[in-house]
Parts: structure tokens; C-alpha cells; sequence
């Protein structure tokens, strides 16, 4: 478990929110991948169990979809579900099920008048639920991240290499 907010790039943060409202009046779900905190793709997983209040990743999707994530060099970041009705928080379910604990959970629901859809991230542990921060990025933002992450990941790419 790492405690640094979860960069999340408002484009693909569109894309969970297609996905989400698609599935209504049931929950989804899915993986978010990247680096570092830092979310680069958006990989919807069909819920089997097709229920506006659980879910469970369909088994062959999920393996496809966690082995595609790998051989991309990504790692899993998050796992994303939606609550169409809320809470915004885990539900007593969510934390007895939760199986990943060094990945955030990101729950999705619709909030306020114009039930706009809204996250928050969590880190799901021993039954308890520990919210972490949501950093939300501009396209441009989530690119310089990127790059920033990708240098630190090569110390040798920062050095000068002609000096004597």
C-alpha cells in the first residue's frame, strides 16, 4: 500500500463515467492501469452477476483483461465499481470482499441534485476502508506526469553523458 493521491486524467475519467452510466440500473466494473499512482487506461470488465448492488468480474474477461494490462508494461492502479444508488463510501460488501489489497478501490456513484457522477478512492484492507486522494488531471497535466514518472523510473536518461 502506497499513501499518494491517485492521479486520475479527466479524459478517461469520461470514459469510466460512459461505461458506468451504460451499465445503470446495475453496477459496473472494471480495472484502471498505470504507473506510479498515475491512471493511463480504463479497461471495463462485464459484471456477471448483472445487480444493481454487487458485482463480480465476469472470471474469463478478467484474466484477459489482467494479462493485456501486464503485457502492456502497466500495472494495476485500481479497481473501479460503480453504486447507482450510493453510498459513496466501500459497502460492508465491498470490504469483505475486497482481495486486492495493494490496488485502490475507486467507487463511482451519482451525487447531488443533477446526480452527476462522482469518485473516491480507497484503500481496502483487513475490513476497513481508508480514503485517499483523487488528484484530477488535465490531458496536458497527465502527460507531463507521465514523462516526469517515466524519467525518475530512468535515473540514466537525467544524466549528462559527455561530461569527462
Amino acid at each position: 500500500m502506497c499513501s499518494m493521491p491517485l492521479g486520475f486524467p479527466i479524459n478517461l475519467w469520461a470514459e469510466v463515467v460512459d461505461h458506468v452510466s451504460r451499465a445503470l440500473p446495475c453496477e459496473a466494473c472494471g480495472f484502471l492501469s498505470g504507473r506510479s499512482g498515475l491512471i493511463t487506461g480504463v479497461h471495463p470488465v462485464e459484471n456477471a452477476l448483472h445487480s444493481p448492488t454487487a458485482y463480480r468480474m465476469e472470471p474469463a474477461n478478467q484474466v484477459r483483461t489482467m494479462t493485456a494490462i501486464e503485457r502492456q508494461g502497466r500495472e494495476i492502479v485500481a479497481i473501479f465499481h460503480s453504486h447507482p444508488d450510493g453510498p459513496t463510501h466501500p459497502s460492508p460488501t465491498d470490504l469483505t470482499q475486497a482481495t486486492y489489497p495493494d490496488v485502490l478501490y475507486v467507487i463511482c456513484s451519482p451525487a447531488g441534485p443533477d446526480r452527476a457522477w462522482s469518485a473516491r478512492a480507497f484503500w481496502l484492507r483487513d475490513g476497513q476502508a481508508l480514503e485517499e486522494p483523487i488528484d484530477w488531471l488535465t490531458a496536458e497535466a497527465a502527460i507531463a506526469v507521465r514523462i516526469l514518472t517515466d524519467l525518475s523510473d530512468h535515473p540514466a536518461a537525467l544524466t549528462d553523458h559527455n561530461q569527462a
